[in-house]
Protein backbone atom coordinates (compact mmCIF):
# COMPACT_ATOMS: atom_id res chain seq x y z
CA UNK A 1 0.00 0.00 0.00
CA UNK A 2 1.40 3.38 -1.05
CA UNK A 3 1.33 6.12 1.56
CA UNK A 4 0.91 9.67 0.28
CA UNK A 5 3.38 12.11 1.79
CA UNK A 6 1.62 15.23 3.01
CA UNK A 7 3.37 18.53 2.39
CA UNK A 8 3.86 20.99 5.24
CA UNK A 9 2.91 24.30 3.54
CA UNK A 10 5.52 26.53 5.15
CA UNK A 11 5.67 29.86 3.35
CA UNK A 12 8.58 30.78 1.08
CA UNK A 13 8.83 33.21 -1.86
CA UNK A 14 10.58 33.78 -5.22
CA UNK A 15 14.02 35.37 -5.24
CA UNK A 16 14.85 38.05 -7.81
CA UNK A 17 18.44 38.80 -6.87
CA UNK A 18 17.80 41.51 -4.27
CA UNK A 19 20.80 41.19 -1.97
CA UNK A 20 18.96 42.67 0.99
CA UNK A 21 16.47 39.78 0.85
CA UNK A 22 18.97 36.99 0.17
CA UNK A 23 19.38 35.84 3.75
CA UNK A 24 15.64 35.97 4.42
CA UNK A 25 14.96 33.97 1.26
CA UNK A 26 17.54 31.35 2.15
CA UNK A 27 16.21 30.94 5.70
CA UNK A 28 12.61 30.61 4.49
CA UNK A 29 13.50 28.18 1.72
CA UNK A 30 15.76 26.08 3.91
CA UNK A 31 13.07 25.89 6.59
CA UNK A 32 10.55 24.68 4.00
CA UNK A 33 12.94 21.95 2.86
CA UNK A 34 13.67 20.87 6.43
CA UNK A 35 10.02 20.43 7.41
CA UNK A 36 9.38 18.35 4.28
CA UNK A 37 12.25 15.81 4.47
CA UNK A 38 10.27 12.98 2.87
CA UNK A 39 9.53 15.09 -0.21
CA UNK A 40 12.99 16.61 -0.57
CA UNK A 41 14.99 13.52 0.36
CA UNK A 42 17.97 14.17 -1.93
CA UNK A 43 20.33 17.08 -2.48
CA UNK A 44 19.28 17.28 -6.11
CA UNK A 45 15.62 17.79 -5.21
CA UNK A 46 16.53 20.54 -2.76
CA UNK A 47 18.72 22.36 -5.27
CA UNK A 48 16.16 22.06 -8.07
CA UNK A 49 13.42 23.40 -5.83
CA UNK A 50 15.54 26.42 -4.89
CA UNK A 51 16.48 27.07 -8.51
CA UNK A 52 12.80 26.91 -9.42
CA UNK A 53 12.22 29.96 -7.22
CA UNK A 54 14.87 31.99 -9.05
CA UNK A 55 12.93 33.02 -12.15
CA UNK A 56 13.40 36.80 -12.33
CA UNK A 57 16.09 39.45 -12.37
CA UNK A 58 19.75 38.68 -11.78
CA UNK A 59 18.78 35.53 -9.88
CA UNK A 60 17.33 34.08 -13.08
CA UNK A 61 20.63 34.60 -14.95
CA UNK A 62 22.56 33.00 -12.11
CA UNK A 63 20.18 30.04 -12.01
CA UNK A 64 20.47 29.52 -15.77
CA UNK A 65 24.27 29.37 -15.49
CA UNK A 66 23.92 26.88 -12.65
CA UNK A 67 21.55 24.72 -14.71
CA UNK A 68 23.97 24.67 -17.67
CA UNK A 69 26.93 23.74 -15.50
CA UNK A 70 24.99 21.01 -13.71
CA UNK A 71 23.58 19.49 -16.90
CA UNK A 72 27.01 19.58 -18.57
CA UNK A 73 28.79 17.73 -15.76
CA UNK A 74 30.82 14.74 -16.88
CA UNK A 75 31.88 11.48 -15.30
CA UNK A 76 34.81 9.29 -16.30
CA UNK A 77 34.58 5.53 -15.93
CA UNK A 78 37.39 4.04 -13.88
CA UNK A 79 36.99 0.82 -15.86
CA UNK A 80 36.84 1.97 -19.48
CA UNK A 81 38.26 5.46 -19.08
CA UNK A 82 35.39 6.82 -21.14
CA UNK A 83 33.90 10.20 -20.22
CA UNK A 84 30.16 10.71 -20.41
CA UNK A 85 27.82 13.57 -19.58
CA UNK A 86 25.81 13.05 -16.42
CA UNK A 87 23.85 15.82 -14.72
CA UNK A 88 25.17 16.66 -11.27
CA UNK A 89 23.59 19.38 -9.13
CA UNK A 90 25.96 18.76 -6.24
CA UNK A 91 25.26 18.91 -2.53
CA UNK A 92 22.80 21.32 -0.96
CA UNK A 93 25.54 22.77 1.24
CA UNK A 94 27.65 23.59 -1.83
CA UNK A 95 24.68 25.27 -3.49
CA UNK A 96 24.11 27.43 -0.39
CA UNK A 97 27.79 28.44 -0.33
CA UNK A 98 27.70 29.45 -3.99
CA UNK A 99 24.43 31.33 -3.49
CA UNK A 100 25.76 33.28 -0.52
CA UNK A 101 28.92 34.23 -2.38
CA UNK A 102 26.84 35.57 -5.26
CA UNK A 103 24.04 37.36 -3.40
CA UNK A 104 25.17 38.24 0.14
CA UNK A 105 24.65 41.96 0.87
CA UNK A 106 27.75 43.99 0.13
CA UNK A 107 27.36 46.11 3.26
CA UNK A 108 24.53 44.89 5.47
CA UNK A 109 25.32 47.27 8.31
CA UNK A 110 25.67 50.31 6.08
CA UNK A 111 22.49 49.51 4.14
CA UNK A 112 20.57 49.12 7.40
CA UNK A 113 21.86 52.46 8.69
CA UNK A 114 20.73 54.12 5.49
CA UNK A 115 17.26 52.60 5.88
CA UNK A 116 17.06 53.79 9.49
CA UNK A 117 17.88 57.33 8.39
CA UNK A 118 15.23 57.49 5.67
CA UNK A 119 12.44 55.04 6.59
CA UNK A 120 9.10 56.64 7.47
CA UNK A 121 5.90 55.15 8.82
CA UNK A 122 3.50 54.64 5.95
CA UNK A 123 -0.13 55.76 6.10
CA UNK A 124 -2.40 52.99 7.31
CA UNK A 125 0.47 50.87 8.64
CA UNK A 126 -0.14 49.65 12.22
CA UNK A 127 2.49 50.79 14.72
CA UNK A 128 3.29 47.16 15.57
CA UNK A 129 4.22 46.43 11.93
CA UNK A 130 6.31 49.59 11.64
CA UNK A 131 8.16 48.84 14.89
CA UNK A 132 8.93 45.30 13.67
CA UNK A 133 10.46 46.74 10.49
CA UNK A 134 12.53 49.25 12.43
CA UNK A 135 13.71 46.56 14.84
CA UNK A 136 14.93 44.52 11.89
CA UNK A 137 17.00 47.44 10.59
CA UNK A 138 18.29 48.24 14.08
CA UNK A 139 19.44 44.66 14.52
CA UNK A 140 21.16 44.59 11.12
CA UNK A 141 22.84 47.91 11.86
CA UNK A 142 24.11 46.41 15.13
CA UNK A 143 22.80 49.31 17.22
CA UNK A 144 22.49 48.58 20.94
CA UNK A 145 22.46 52.06 22.51
CA UNK A 146 18.98 52.98 23.78
CA UNK A 147 19.14 56.69 22.94
CA UNK A 148 20.22 55.97 19.37
CA UNK A 149 17.46 53.42 18.87
CA UNK A 150 14.95 55.81 20.42
CA UNK A 151 15.99 58.65 18.09
CA UNK A 152 15.70 56.53 14.96
CA UNK A 153 12.33 55.09 15.99
CA UNK A 154 10.66 58.35 17.01
CA UNK A 155 11.82 60.29 13.94
CA UNK A 156 10.35 57.55 11.73
CA UNK A 157 6.85 57.77 13.24
CA UNK A 158 3.78 59.53 11.89
CA UNK A 159 3.71 63.21 12.94
CA UNK A 160 0.40 62.90 14.80
CA UNK A 161 1.71 59.89 16.71
CA UNK A 162 4.89 61.76 17.70
CA UNK A 163 2.88 64.77 18.87
CA UNK A 164 0.62 62.53 20.92
CA UNK A 165 3.59 60.75 22.49
CA UNK A 166 5.17 63.97 23.75
CA UNK A 167 1.90 65.60 24.80
CA UNK A 168 0.93 62.53 26.83
CA UNK A 169 4.39 62.05 28.33
CA UNK A 170 4.68 58.56 26.88
CA UNK A 171 7.86 59.53 25.03
CA UNK A 172 9.65 59.51 28.39
CA UNK A 173 10.48 55.79 28.57
CA UNK A 174 13.25 54.20 30.60
CA UNK A 175 13.96 51.39 28.13
CA UNK A 176 13.48 50.66 24.45
CA UNK A 177 10.93 47.96 25.28
CA UNK A 178 8.95 50.50 27.34
CA UNK A 179 9.08 52.97 24.47
CA UNK A 180 7.63 50.50 21.96
CA UNK A 181 4.85 49.61 24.39
CA UNK A 182 4.10 53.30 24.94
CA UNK A 183 3.88 53.84 21.19
CA UNK A 184 1.35 51.03 20.91
CA UNK A 185 -0.61 52.49 23.84
CA UNK A 186 -0.62 55.95 22.25
CA UNK A 187 -1.81 54.53 18.94
CA UNK A 188 -4.63 52.73 20.76
CA UNK A 189 -5.61 55.95 22.57
CA UNK A 190 -5.68 57.86 19.29
CA UNK A 191 -7.77 55.19 17.59
CA UNK A 192 -10.22 55.21 20.50
CA UNK A 193 -10.50 59.02 20.33
CA UNK A 194 -11.08 58.90 16.57
CA UNK A 195 -13.81 56.28 17.04
CA UNK A 196 -15.55 58.48 19.63
CA UNK A 197 -15.30 61.51 17.34
CA UNK A 198 -16.77 59.57 14.42
CA UNK A 199 -19.63 58.37 16.60
CA UNK A 200 -20.33 61.92 17.82
CA UNK A 201 -20.25 63.25 14.27
CA UNK A 202 -22.69 60.56 13.16
CA UNK A 203 -25.02 61.42 16.06
CA UNK A 204 -24.78 65.12 15.20
CA UNK A 205 -25.66 64.45 11.55
CA UNK A 206 -28.60 62.31 12.62
CA UNK A 207 -29.86 65.08 14.93
CA UNK A 208 -29.48 67.70 12.17
CA UNK A 209 -31.46 65.55 9.76
CA UNK A 210 -34.21 65.09 12.36
CA UNK A 211 -34.38 68.84 13.05
CA UNK A 212 -34.43 69.66 9.34
CA UNK A 213 -37.25 67.22 8.72
CA UNK A 214 -39.27 68.72 11.57
CA UNK A 215 -38.81 72.21 10.13
CA UNK A 216 -40.21 71.27 6.73
CA UNK A 217 -43.58 73.03 5.95
CA UNK A 218 -46.59 70.89 6.71
CA UNK A 219 -50.20 71.29 5.59
CA UNK A 220 -52.48 72.09 8.52
CA UNK A 221 -56.24 72.22 7.81
CA UNK A 222 -57.90 75.54 8.77
CA UNK A 223 -59.87 75.37 11.96
CA UNK A 224 -63.59 75.23 11.41
CA UNK A 225 -65.78 78.05 12.82
CA UNK A 226 -68.19 76.35 15.21
CA UNK A 227 -70.82 79.10 14.54
CA UNK A 228 -70.77 78.72 10.76
CA UNK A 229 -73.75 76.99 9.13
CA UNK A 230 -73.08 73.98 7.00
CA UNK A 231 -74.38 74.25 3.44
CA UNK A 232 -74.62 71.00 1.61
CA UNK A 233 -75.98 72.39 -1.64
CA UNK A 234 -77.63 75.48 -3.19
CA UNK A 235 -80.92 75.25 -5.03
CA UNK A 236 -81.43 78.17 -7.40
CA UNK A 237 -84.87 78.35 -9.01
CA UNK A 238 -86.11 80.91 -11.53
Amino acid sequence: MTTTVKEVPLKTFPFTGNRELSKRWYLATNAYLRVNPKIFDTDEKKVLYALGLMTEGSAQCWAEDFYVAAESATITSTVTGLTTIKADYGKWEDFVTAFMQAFSPVDTKGAAMNKLSTWKMRAGTPASTHIATMNNYISRAEITDFETKKTFLIQSLDNDLVTGLFNSGLANAATYADLTQNILAQENNMNTLKAIQRRNNNNRRTQNNYTQNNNNPRYVPRAKDPNAMDVDSTDIRP
